[in-house]
């Protein structure tokens, strides 16, 4: 016979490794089948902190899966010098349609190197996708320097007013657009 199954977790305060989060996670399956029917999970919280520099989710994480699809309600993630906005959904079974999950946002280079031995300065522009499915996906990505500026103590001057383009689709990485001014 068929044994169904419902579960719910709920963490409070939870720190795993770098990361901590607060929420719940449920879900529904049948014992002695592999596969699980429906999962959700829930976050009021989320972060993690990378030798002091942290990332947080702005708002709620909320995920789920149904009938073979991961689907990401939008959220962002927000640093000292990025924000990032994810959401999509993408399958997880062999005989769903592909699916994208979808990455944007800005990143400054100021406080995203600080603490290296190189001063920088400009904003990413990121625009990246996960399209297919979990079996068989595809990334793309463009990034977009614009107002770089890049100088470190051993090299003997700054690159200034410094713009680049890179893109990847179909697995194939593309530079564009790479412009600079020595001493800049």
């Amino acid at each position: 016979g068929e044994y169904p199954v419902n579960f719910e977790i709920t963490s409070t305060g939870t720190r795993l490794g770098p990361s901590w989060f607060e929420g719940t996670a449920g879900g529904s399956a049948v014992l002695g089948k592999p596969e699980l029917q429906t999962a959700s999970v829930s976050l009021r919280t989320l972060g993690i902190d990378i030798d002091g520099y942290k990332i947080v989710a702005d708002g709620p994480v909320q995920a789920d899966y149904r009938n073979g699809r991961l689907n990401l309600t939008p959220v962002w993630l927000s640093a000292p010098s990025a924000r990032i906005r994810v959401s999509g959904n993408l399958p997880l079974a062999a005989d769903q349609p592909g699916g994208k999950i979808s990455i944007a946002g800005r990143v400054r280079l100021d406080e995203a190197l600080k603490g290296l031995d190189v001063e920088a300065g400009g904003e990413v522009n990121i625009d990246a996708a996960i399209v297919g499915s979990v079996r068989q996906w595809e990334p793309r990505l463009n990034l977009t320097l614009t107002n770089g500026r890049v100088a470190a103590k051993s090299w003997p001057a700054a690159v200034g007013q410094f713009t680049a383009e890179a893109h990847i689709t179909d697995g194939v990485l593309r530079l564009g657009k790479l412009t600079g001014q020595l001493g800049g």
